[in-house]
């Protein structure tokens, strides 16, 4: 018989209640409609039959979302069968459930996520031993799915790596539960679960001495047995597709997802809007298909229809979405998909030795004036870029990757709109250039790359993060990897940057002159006529001294190769100076030294590097340094920082003559 049960905790067991639902929230992509449609469309591309078969012969994945609204919501009796004894766990004490429906008479409001041309969720739905589950000869995509939170059995090759993203479907449960339904590839018989996630509680009319477990199933459970086997009942399973609006017929393999008691927020619009700006990369390659209901009201979105979806059913009053610069993103998207090879600028391939490092090395044999030409010419350039991929530990694995970096300019921008798409999903937290005017976008479609770079995802596929667990110490030079990729589009766009037109004829003139006498015709034959300026103020002008040091000025910062260097400027040995250094990799966005983390580099420790001369130096914190000379001709050099990052700095100085806090 189908019914929901919660484990029991034993004796001495450690009480633990979900979080991983945490990743999903705290992220740019927050909007539970947006969680929903990236990790349920990432997942189903993961399963697409015919992902690596010969484009002209791919089917694309179909994507069905059906949103009940009130005409096709369940009655308390048409959905008591469905909620049985899990209503006594969700009213239960510090279950973590906030917003209850009242099951005695609210609807409930339902969706269905189904995709196909999928191949379901492979594997045996019974196994549960390491032994059959550690069989890397077979798929246990059904066992990974249900019995498993953090631990997943996709390759690398897969878009998704954490195992935790199936939380954003009861996530957008008010009662924190779900449905799936499965037929696997090449079988016609489908699979029924549902899980329910809480937090560890108890019962009051059936209590446990030690409490429930928070993690409960919708099942088929042997008497007396705990193991939650797969419902197959046909009866079940039909009923059960009838009441949800189930649009998958007998052999049609996938996944469908039923969440029950939909949280508000989740709308029709919201929806829709998720899948545009989502995943319009592989909509318009042809590569997905998506069709939204909304009671009766149905709408097929694919590569086709995308300008006219966004007419439709994008609000104009969007403070995050431009209807004209989406729609210009799809043209400029279509673009990228058409540039042939024979119109891309190809970067020098680096021996593959090296770090990856952004050199003038990598544009040697590129005439950087017919590039800028071209930019300001055809306002769209192309091109491709090398960078190393090595595991550590397998040197045959050596080899140069390569990526594509695609402009193109949009005056009607007010900043930079930079887009980051590892093959088909869209990493959408990376920052990057800020400048008027420019559309960029970066793709990865080399798998060893990928593979690299979908090792440093955050769960929510968001970021790529040096410091992640799937990431760190797997490969060689893998940071300084990530940061060639993510500086690439900065790095290529000053090179785009044609020089400001004219000559700033004074910009020195403190600094270096040309002593002459007033009148002097053969200064006036020298300077460059320019009919629209009266030349007589200028030669008549007196020459300005050069003027001394002042106490603000008498300290220098330069750069040098990995690091920067503090000097004296005019310092006297009655003068010096006490000084203060802050110093953060810098950023797009913001006050870089707010965004100061100290796993980017920690002054007082490797690969850091702290070499003083006639000073003395201290760290009042993991990115400031204090130093104190007692010679006029001090010296401190910093290096160890990333070469491929620029560093940002303010400096303090106190002197005795003109005292100021540092």
């Amino acid at each position: 018989m189908a019914e929901w049960r919660f484990m029991p905790y034993g004796q001495g067991e450690t009480k633990t209640n979900p979080t991983q639902s945490e990743f999903f929230t705290t992220t740019e992509a927050s909007n539970i409609s947006t969680s929903l449609i990236r990790e349920g469309i990432q997942n189903s591309l993961d399963e697409w039959i015919d992902r690596n078969k010969d484009k002209k012969e791919q089917k694309p994945v179909r994507i069905s979302v059906f949103h009940s609204g009130s005409k096709y919501a369940l009655m308390p009796s048409e959905y008591k069968s469905y909620i049985g004894r899990l209503e006594n766990h969700l009213n239960a004490e510090k279950n973590g459930l906030r917003n209850l429906p009242d099951l005695s008479k609210d609807p409930m409001k339902f969706l269905v996520f189904e995709d196909f041309n999928t191949n379901g969720l492979v594997g045996d739905p019974d196994e549960c031993e390491d032994n059959d589950v550690e069989d890397k000869t077979k798929k246990h995509n059904f066992y990974h799915f249900w019995r498993n939170v953090g631990i997943t059995g996709k390759p690398e090759d897969k878009l998704g790596r954490w195992g935790i993203g199936k939380t954003v479907f009861p996530l957008a449960s008010r009662i924190n539960s779900f449905w799936g339904l499965t037929t696997q590839f090449g079988k016609s018989q489908p699979y029924l679960l549902g899980q329910s996630v809480l937090k560890s509680h108890n019962l009051r009319n059936a209590y446990e001495p030690y409490g429930y477990r928070p993690y409960g199933y919708f099942a088929n459970y042997k008497e007396d047995e705990k193991f939650p086997y797969s419902i197959t009942n046909n009866e079940v399973i039909e009923k059960f597709v009838k009441a949800f609006h189930i649009k998958r017929g007998e052999n049609d393999s996938g996944l469908s997802v039923v969440i029950p008691f939909l949280q508000e927020e989740m709308t029709y619009a919201s929806i829709i809007s998720a899948v545009i700006t989502q995943y319009y990369f592989p909509l318009i390659k042809g590569e997905l298909v998506v069709n939204v209901t909304y009671e009766d009201i149905s709408i097929n979105i694919d590569a086709n229809n995308l300008e006219d979806v966004v007419n439709e059913h994008l609000s104009d009053n969007s403070e995050t979405l431009n209807k004209k610069a989406i729609i210009e993103l799809f043209n400029f998207v279509k673009w990228v998909l058409e540039r042939s090879q024979e119109k891309v600028y190809t970067l020098k391939e680096q021996p593959a030795k090296n770090q990856p490092a952004w050199t003038e090395k990598l544009w040697e044999g590129i005439d950087i004036y017919e590039l800028m030409q071209e930019f300001e010419k055809e306002r769209k350039v192309a091109f491709k870029v090398p960078v190393k991929y090595c595991r550590v530990g397998e040197p045959e694995s050596l080899k140069t990757s390569w990526f594509k970096v695609f402009f193109a300019k949009d005056d009607d921008l007010e900043t930079a709109e930079t887009h980051f798409v590892r093959e088909n999903i869209t990493i959408i937290d990376i920052k990057s250039i800020k400048n008027q005017g420019v559309r960029a976008m970066l793709v990865i479609d080399d798998k060893d790359l990928s593979n690299l770079l979908g090792d440093s995802e955050n769960p929510a596929h968001t970021q790529w993060q040096k410091d992640s667990q799937n990431f760190k110490d797997k490969y060689v030079d893998g940071e300084k990897c990530i940061s060639f990729v993510v500086a690439s589009i900065g790095k290529i766009y000053q090179k785009l940057q044609k020089p400001a037109k004219g000559l700033e004829k004074d910009l020195l003139q403190d600094i270096f002159f040309i002593p002459m006498e007033e009148n002097s015709s053969k200064a006036s034959n020298d300077i460059d006529d320019d009919s629209s300026k009266d030349t007589t103020d200028i030669i008549n002008k007196p020459v300005p001294l050069i003027p001394p040091p002042t106490a603000k000025n008498m300290v220098r910062v330069s750069k040098i190769a990995g690091g920067l260097k503090i000097y004296p400027y005019g310092v006297t040995q009655d003068n010096l100076p006490k000084i203060e250094l802050a110093i953060a990799y810098d950023t797009t966005r913001g006050n870089p030294l707010k965004k100061y983390r100290p796993f980017d580099f920690q002054l007082n420790k490797v690969p850091i590097k702290t070499v003083p001369k006639n000073c003395r130096f201290e760290f009042p914190q993991t990115n400031v340094i204090r130093l104190e000379p007692y010679k006029e001709d001090f010296e401190l050099i910093i290096t160890g920082f990333d070469e491929n990052r620029d560093l940002y700095f303010t400096i303090k100085t106190q002197y005795k003559e003109n005292d100021s806090e540092i």
